[in-house]
């Protein structure tokens, strides 16, 4: 009877201790993986943010708007329609381009902090000149910038 004591008192023992191991393994397999998925919309975050900014499509079209910035010009939805098609072409295009890294940030596919560090005086500058542009197609549509907008007042920009 002792022996079965004993006997039963050790594999309580090894159990309690096999479990708190297998606990520990968990826990060590849990934050690798948070790390590496940290690091990884990290990396992912630059890609994007580095594609989109080298791209000659994106360059071409930055190229075309610098004169609204230069002088500091606001485009209402009366505006934009007067201007030439390749102006409204570049306007949608830059717009479109902000909304996906925006919609990205709120999704969870990028890095907010590492975006608002590398871009937060783009997205201030097309708020600046667009907004009125940007609301009116909202109106219209409220699902059209909706993460722009939400960006805008989560930033408080």
């Amino acid at each position: 009877m002792y022996f079965l004591f004993v006997f039963h008192y050790v594999y309580i023992k090894i159990s309690y201790l096999q479990l708190l191991l297998c606990f520990f393994a968990v826990f060590g397999w849990l934050i690798t993986n948070y790390f590496t998925a940290k690091n990884s919309i990290r990396q992912h975050t630059v890609a994007i943010l580095t594609q989109t900014r080298l791209s000659t499509e994106y360059i071409k079209h930055a190229h075309n708007l610098l004169e609204f910035q230069d002088n500091h010009k606001i485009i209402s939805k009366e505006m934009y329609l007067q201007l030439d098609y390749n102006k409204q072409k570049s306007i949608t295009y830059f717009l479109n381009t902000l909304e996906f890294i925006a919609a990205g940030i709120r999704l969870g596919d990028f890095d907010e902090d590492l975006v608002k560090a590398a871009q937060q005086c783009t997205f201030q500058a097309a708020f600046k000149i667009f907004m009125p542009l940007i609301l009116s197609r909202n109106k219209q549509q409220v699902s059209t910038y909706e993460h722009l907008l939400q960006l805008k007042k989560h930033w408080q920009i």
